[in-house]
């Protein structure tokens, strides 16, 4: 933090975040499982809600180019908050037990919802993470269809994805350049998160101003420097040590990496980190076996 009135936010986001911890681990495992299944039943709504505005034709938010679609990047949340959130729900999904027929149903809408937020890096990472569950023949099939499609329609693919974009990752290398350039000037404490649209703007002139470089270990160097580092990765080795199967802590790997090219969403007060801090807290309650 600086000594700016803006370092009031990180102030109350982390008072918010202690009191969901607080109220999570209140909760017995009983009640966890059910608040998870009520993420996922409202990732299922938001999903059938953006497959109503497909067919009515109702967003008007990103459009994919060449084959005229409008994307639902902002139904509902922030930006990319609803792709992140879509991901989440299929990440923690495909480690459930349901009818064949209901799990495929379900999935399918996740899938629609994730392709119609328009995020590229959460179509790479679902991509990934569905494939890693296959064996290894039908993985390498599936794998060499992909490339084979990608290189056969590739002008295609580039044209309606934007992939052109991720040379830069859609900006993002810029910012990142940014903040280690603030990071080198205060590499121990770092300059203070409240003071990124300042900073960035010094260089990037934007309105409204970046509040972060979109980059969980960028906003962690710039804003606390080299011991915000070390005391991130304490807290990321704390919550692999508190799932305990192999399983899971694999799991948990693909719920934390959208924040790669995000930010500190697993600690935030929203959604992101309530359905992924209710997952890991009940994976707790499940290793340490506390509850009845």
């Amino acid at each position: 933090m600086n000594n700016s009135t803006l370092a009031l936010i990180p102030i109350l986001r982390l008072v918010g975040v202690l009191l969901v911890l607080l109220c999570l681990f209140s909760l017995k495992k009983l009640e966890l499982e059910m608040l998870l299944k009520y993420f996922l039943a409202y990732g299922l709504l938001v999903s059938v809600i953006s497959l109503v505005f497909f067919l009515t034709d109702f967003s008007r938010a990103e459009k994919f180019p060449i084959i005229e679609v409008y994307s639902n990047k902002s139904i509902i949340f922030e930006q990319n908050v609803f792709g992140i959130f879509i991901y989440l729900c299929v990440i923690l999904l495909i480690n459930t037990r349901a009818s064949k027929n209901i799990y495929s149903l379900r999935l399918g809408l996740f899938l629609f919802g994730i392709f119609m937020s328009f995020y590229r890096t959460v179509y790479g990472l679902t991509i990934i993470s569905l494939i890693s569950r296959l064996n290894i023949v039908i993985k390498f099939l599936i794998t060499f269809y992909i490339g084979y499609m990608v290189t056969y329609n590739f002008d295609v693919i580039t044209g309606v994805l934007k992939l052109e974009q991720i040379l830069t990752l859609t900006g993002r290398t810029d910012l990142w350049a940014i903040g280690l350039t603030g990071f080198s000037e205060s590499p121990f404490l770092g300059m203070g998160e409240s003071s990124i649209p300042e900073y960035s703007n010094e260089i990037l002139h934007r309105n409204p101003p970046f509040t972060t470089y979109h980059n969980v270990f960028v906003d962690v160097l710039y804003s606390a420097g080299s011991l915000g580092l070390i005391a991130l990765m304490i807290f990321v080795l704390a919550m692999f040590e508190m799932v305990s199967s192999a399983k899971s802590k694999y799991l948990l790997l693909f719920l934390l990496a959208p924040s790669m090219f995000n930010t500190f969403y697993p600690f935030a007060p929203n959604i992101l980190g309530l359905i992924t801090g209710t997952w890991i807290v009940l994976e707790y309650r499940k290793s340490t076996n506390r509850t009845p």
